[in-house]
């Protein structure tokens, strides 16, 4: 087991879940805010390329390689459409309902690591 230590002294188990989310995780989690407005002419910003780039924190150039593998396999749909405010159509990012449950799953794992984390915090006496 490896632990981390806080600066309140006290000690913190790392687990898979403490450390930095893929960036598949990040981009699931992150379409899934926005999974419901997929019939809408007009789509947000935030599932352009651009806006899933900015929010997940990678550069807009490396979008293609994560978001391919994901369409394929069923998660992501990808359509074009014109982006709040803009006056051209831009790929836009859905998540499909296997992506919605994959979405749901996901932070539900990380809802439940993340008590579990809490409950196993030592404090020294």
């Amino acid at each position: 087991m490896r632990y981390q230590f806080l600066g309140d002294k006290s000690l913190q188990l790392l687990t898979p879940a403490s450390i930095k989310p893929t960036v598949r995780r990040r981009i699931l989690m992150h379409l899934a805010n926005y999974s419901v407005q997929e019939p809408d002419h007009e789509a947000p910003r935030e599932v352009s390329q651009q806006g899933i780039a900015e929010a997940v924190g990678i550069r807009l150039r490396h979008i293609s390689q994560y978001i391919r593998p994901m369409i394929k396999e069923g998660l992501v749909t990808e359509r074009s459409g014109l982006v709040d405010g803009g006056r051209q159509h831009q790929k836009v990012y859905f998540l499909t309902d296997q992506g919605r449950k994959e979405a749901s799953w996901m932070q539900d794992k990380e809802d439940k690591i993340a008590a579990d984390k809490q409950s196993l915090t030592v404090y020294p006496e």
